[in-house]
């Protein structure tokens, strides 16, 4: 019997570079579209195939704000709209490998009356395929 595997310590990489502290991801989902294809032959049941094009959700990270130059780097590929390479690395277990947009950067919100570590999140949108190891 096997044990299920703890998510603790997940690392968000950049071009093989982990990229701030991350807090929580949201990894996106894998979708395999769909299309109808009834015809007068379906025996009055629709029916549905694949329409080929597979496709990965946006997905956030929630990130501390560690120091300026890691948010001023990610603020600036947001501007610039450029793909790179990320990879989620599970611990123990194995790494999703995929190029994404990022998409939005967002600092979150602050509040005096119940402090705690400044953070920020990060919208990527994947793009392409994703490659498991």
């Amino acid at each position: 019997m096997t044990s299920a595997i703890t998510n603790y310590g997940t690392l968000l990489k950049q071009n093989g570079v982990t990229i701030a502290e991350v807090v929580s991801i949201d990894p996106p989902t894998i979708t395999n579209p769909i299309m109808e294809a009834t015809n007068l032959s379906s025996g009055a049941w629709r029916e549905y195939i694949p329409m080929g094009l597979k496709e990965m959700s946006e997905m956030s990270v929630t990130m501390n704000l560690v120091n300026s130059a890691v948010a001023s780097g990610i603020m600036a590929s947001v501007e610039a709209g450029t793909n790179a390479s990320y990879a989620l690395v599970f611990p123990n277990t194995h790494t999703q490998t995929f190029t994404a947009v990022p998409v939005s950067y967002k600092i979150e919100s602050v509040n005096a009356q119940s402090p705690e570590a400044a953070k920020f999140t990060l919208v990527l949108k994947p793009t392409g395929s994703l490659v498991r190891s």
